[in-house]
């Protein structure tokens, strides 16, 4: 507060040195006037009760970073009115709790059980939370947050309330709701296209639009049938000097939207008012939705692009 006064006074020419520019006191002044949150990591029951106490002590606006164990502070969390970006990162087992005692065992495990449930306990309690990759480690952390997902899911939680946490309430927490969120006309296109609906532990990502960009992903086939291999003649294959290789390719994908696409014949899950959409259409005009809603009777344009989703 002292530096934002000095600031200002240096400002406004009222005498005195320059006050050189300080981002970080600069920022802790917007916290302290309501303009910005703070996000604080807490996992355990005490670090959230401590957050919420500073919170209250200083009157700003927190948002709660990890949750572990947020389900034992939800009433305080729902009538505070804080936010939760919880964190699927959940303990595992290890190697060695074979050897422990069965009752240490059974404690762990209800411990875990309970950490698993925490979505669907903060759901039910009316906390705003938004799910986060953070903290999730080892060689293939987007499967293993994928299969956490599932965990929640039969935990409790819905699949309308991870769906909203994972798109619009995030987007709420952190203020950009009006770019971001729902498929709503006027936000950013920042789209995802699955094989299926996103929550099914086989979907699996065709293209992403950032902006209406498009940025295609190889979709992995089920393996056919092992057939005896049969033995043949090995035959030298020469390569053609032409041929593009893997990354140039992806650097110059096939179809160029330019940040304007139209996509047909799609289940549009919106996030929003709109709820889902069968055989819907949205349409993308310089990065940013146009049009979502029911597919529309019209001969195809040249341009923008159209993407058949059927």
């Amino acid at each position: 507060d002292r530096h934002q006064r000095l600031l200002q006074k240096s400002k406004e020419g009222n005498g005195g040195d320059r006050i050189p520019a300080d981002p970080c006191l600069e920022t802790v002044a917007l916290i302290l006037q309501k303009k910005l949150p703070l996000v604080l990591e807490a996992d355990t029951s005490t670090e959230i009760h401590r957050a919420l106490d500073f919170a209250e002590e200083f009157k700003i606006t927190v948002i709660i970073s990890g949750g572990r164990d947020a389900w034992k502070v939800k009433d305080r969390l729902a009538s505070s009115k804080v936010p939760v970006l919880l964190k699927l990162a959940f303990s595992e087992a290890p190697e060695k709790e074979k050897e422990i005692p069965p009752l240490a065992k059974l404690e762990r495990e209800r411990q875990r059980k309970e950490e698993v449930a925490c979505a669907h306990a903060l759901q039910t309690a009316g906390v705003k939370i938004a799910l986060s990759t953070n903290g999730i480690i080892g060689d293939k952390p987007t499967e293993k947050w994928r299969a956490n997902l599932q965990k929640a899911l039969q935990a409790g939680l819905t699949q309308e309330a991870a769906l909203t946490a994972l798109t619009l309430q995030g987007a709420e927490i952190l203020g950009v709701s009006a770019q971001v969120g729902t498929l709503e006309v006027g936000k950013y296109a920042h789209l995802q296209v699955t094989t299926t609906d996103p929550l099914n532990p086989d979907a699996q990502t065709k293209f992403l639009f950032i902006d209406g960009m498009k940025y295609e992903y190889e979709v992995a086939k089920k393996d056919p049938p092992k057939i005896p291999p049969v033995e043949k003649k090995a035959e030298v294959i020469e390569p053609k000097v032409d041929q593009e290789i893997e990354t140039e390719a992806d650097r110059k994908p096939k179809l160029q939207t330019k940040g304007s696409v139209i996509f047909r014949n799609a289940t549009i899950i919106t996030c929003g008012k709109e709820g889902t959409i069968t055989n819907g259409e949205i349409e993308v005009v310089d990065g940013k939705i146009k049009y979502v809603g029911p597919a529309r009777i019209r001969e195809q344009p040249i341009d923008p692009k159209v993407i058949d989703l059927g």
